[in-house]
């Protein structure tokens, strides 16, 4: 029992001298390799900005649920004055394509639909009729200039963009719309779970369209409605559900990013913001990767010295884990000799040393990782990448030390003579 004991803490030793030791060496691989500046810069002369998206990161892994979210203290207040920074600090852009659900007759063809063309048409009509619609911010309104595009009618105002209960919205038809329904015609709606009466105001000309980022938003077969605010307090449970649905699709903006802007600089906003009110918002760069122009650190900086001693500490480490290995061999031929004499072969008892040398080390590698998966909450895709490339290099490396640590070991068991140890 008590050589057993003692055996046990001389793992735990060896373990925590090698789980150190790579634990500091990814997360020094992380920063090391981490971006320092996302440059957005154009080669093409028509170009000359595109757009940030902001998303939030509920529903995803080592993230809260949305629903948990949503039953946090004051989370639509947060998420009301999360909207509020977006705009004062930015032209903030909102667009989304929630589809409204048909509560009158409301004239319409089949391609307008939002199942129309899929494998599950018809299969929600018992629910109802949805049709496309787009909802449209003030800014996104301005910016694309949707009032020059309207053919026939007027547009929205800026009082549009804000509704109280019971108040009637303006709605812009597309093109294919005219003929169907006339300018001041009523109709009610279900968006978001919430009743609510529109008016027919104008019609969109033909080809009517929105580009952003490249993905072009045509409008002749969709209803176009203010993606509006909401104000006012929620005076019960069915207000409230509304408003959270409302602000967490309005909160997925845009911002727009010219050339030579450095995105971090807006993705350290976002995360300043994310800590004074306890969201989980991120900037999501996939549609402008093409555009943006990584700048890490070099390895005369602060963060490339580091990683070096890191890597000078992870070779130092292992060589104290070999010594410490070495030592335990010596100090146990005794009781080697004995299982030699029992009918043990020796190259039996030196695969288990060799085998409890791997073990260790990837015991020790699992628990870094796990740590690091813990502590490093990525917020982004281009994070996830550069912590996988930490690891797989960190793996690489204690592959290579592994392997010469298990050949010396190998070296020193095989010089040694354990039967000597019996005369002793």
């Amino acid at each position: 029992m008590k050589y057993r004991l003692k055996d046990m803490i001389f793992v735990i030793i060896c373990f925590l001298i090698l789980l150190f030791g790579m634990t500091i060496l990814i997360r020094t691989n992380y920063d090391y390799h981490q971006i320092t500046q996302k440059i957005i810069v154009f080669d093409e002369q028509n170009v000359d900005s595109v757009y940030l998206k902001i998303v939030d990161n509920y529903d995803r892994e080592n993230y809260k649920t949305l629903r948990e979210f949503f039953s946090e203290p004051h989370s639509l207040e947060r998420m009301k004055q999360f909207s509020e920074e977006m705009h004062d600090k930015y032209n903030y852009l909102e667009l989304d394509k929630q589809s409204l659900l048909v509560l009158d007759q409301f004239p319409y063809q089949e391609e307008f639909r939002i199942d129309y063309g899929e494998d599950y048409y018809g299969v929600n009509d018992a629910i109802g009729i949805s049709l496309k619609s787009l909802q449209i911010g003030k800014n996104t309104y301005d910016i694309f200039g949707l009032a020059q595009q309207i053919e026939v009618g007027t547009g929205f105002g800026s009082e549009d963009f804000l509704w109280e209960k019971q108040k009637k919205l303006p709605m812009l038809l597309g093109y294919e719309y005219q003929g169907l329904v006339e300018i001041g015609d009523t109709f009610s709606f279900n968006y978001l779970q919430e009743n609510i009466s529109f008016e027919v105001v104008g019609f969109l000309k033909k080809d009517a369209v929105i580009t952003l980022n490249e993905r072009a938003y045509f409008m002749d077969q969709q209803i176009v409605i203010p993606f509006f605010d909401w104000k006012e307090q929620p005076t019960n449970e069915e207000d409230t559900e509304f408003q959270r649905s409302l602000y967490s699709l309005k909160n997925w903006g845009y911002i727009q990013i010219k050339n030579g802007e450095d995105i971090m600089d807006y993705e350290a906003e976002i995360n300043k913001l994310n800590e004074q009110l306890g969201l989980a918002y991120a900037t999501s760069e996939g549609a402008i990767h093409s555009y943006i122009q990584n700048i890490s650190s070099t390895i005369s900086s602060i963060k490339g010295v580091l990683f070096v001693v890191s890597i000078c500490l992870f070779v130092v480490l292992s060589g104290i884990f070999l010594c410490v290995q070495i030592w335990n061999f010596h100090k146990n031929k005794g009781i080697y000799a004995i299982h030699l004499l029992c009918g043990c072969s020796f190259t039996r008892i030196k695969q288990k040393i060799i085998l409890s040398v791997i073990l260790q080390f990837a015991a020790a590698l699992t628990g870094a990782v796990w740590i690091h998966s813990v502590l490093l909450k990525t917020t982004n895709r281009s994070e996830e990448i550069i912590f996988e490339e930490a690891v797989q290099q960190t793996i690489l490396f204690s592959i290579v030390i592994l392997a010469i640590t298990c050949l010396l070991l190998s070296k020193c068991v095989q010089k040694n003579n354990v039967y000597l140890s019996l005369r002793k």
